[in-house]
């Protein structure tokens, strides 16, 4: 997967995201469940 893994805030939550190189928008996780897909 290319692109690079970012977080910023989000009506004042932390939000997730991998941005791929060829795609103009970031594909967004919820914080949790980004979490838990990487931890788990």
């Amino acid at each position: 997967l290319k692109g690079y893994l970012h977080r910023w805030s989000d009506s004042g939550g932390i939000n997730y995201g991998v941005s791929i190189s060829h795609m103009p928008e970031p594909i967004v996780f919820n914080w949790h469940l980004w979490l838990h897909e990487v931890i788990y």
